[in-house]
Parts: C-alpha cells; structure tokens; sequence
C-alpha cells in the first residue's frame, strides 16, 4: 500500500475503500432499477462498516474494534454519496 506520509494512514483507506464500496453498491443498485439507490448504497455501506468493526473486536484477537475506522467507512461512503446526488442533480445542455 502507498505511504501518504501520515499518521492517519488506516483511516485514509478506509475512507477511500468504503467510498470505493458505496460506489459498486450504487451502481448494482441503479442497473437494478431500485429508488433511492443512492441512499440505500450509503446506508448499507455504513452498516456493514460497523457491524465488520464491532465484530472485528469482539471476534479476533489480533484486531480491535475502532470508533475513528468506523467513522471514516461512513464519511467515505458519505462523500461519494454526495458527489453522486450532486451529479444526478447536474443538468448538462446537449448541444
């Protein structure tokens, strides 16, 4: 994995894999048809961010659950949330 030169590295991918993970949830979801797939896409995705988080540290011994990963699956997933929501609402004149 690349060296950003942080002490936030962990957080860094998380927040760049969740967001990453919101994006294929989303696209399943449109290729679906399903309302809200926007919505539902961030919604699963922090979901399943924390309930991995807090199995993670009650299951293994070797991991320990985290409050701050927690929070960049979601903010990760919540960027790209945004920047589709603003896309979708982005009205481009055809020439």
């Amino acid at each position: 994995m690349p060296y950003f030169g942080t002490n936030y590295e962990d957080k860094i991918y998380h927040l760049i894999a969740y967001g990453i993970f919101c994006f294929l949830w989303y696209k399943v979801l449109e290729n679906l048809k399903i309302k809200y797939s926007i919505a539902i896409a961030l919604l699963g995705s922090a979901v399943y961010g924390t309930i991995i988080e807090v199995l993670q540290g009650q299951l293994t011994t070797t991991r320990d659950a985290s409050i701050t990963d927690i929070v960049a699956n979601i903010v990760g997933a919540a960027i790209i949330a945004l920047i589709l929501t603003i896309r979708n609402k982005t009205f481009v004149k055809k020439l």
